[in-house]
């Protein structure tokens, strides 16, 4: 995610160098996969706690 945020800076900075427009032009892709991670996360760590109710209490704690 962080890749696919810092592509359009890296862009400005170095004035559309070769490896930055084949970032550019992946940009979607890189973004479609950290959603993809993102939400794997998410699916795994509910399987763990086993249930959906708990994670509710768990928004508030700010170790997570």
């Amino acid at each position: 995610m962080i890749i696919t945020m810092i592509i359009t800076p890296l862009k400005i900075l170095r004035r559309g160098r070769r490896g930055l427009r084949w970032l550019m032009k992946r940009r979607q892709y890189l973004a479609v996969a950290a959603f993809g991670y993102g939400l794997l996360h998410k699916v795994l760590y509910l399987h763990d706690i086993g249930t959906v109710g708990l994670s509710g209490g768990e928004i508030s704690k700010f170790y997570i």
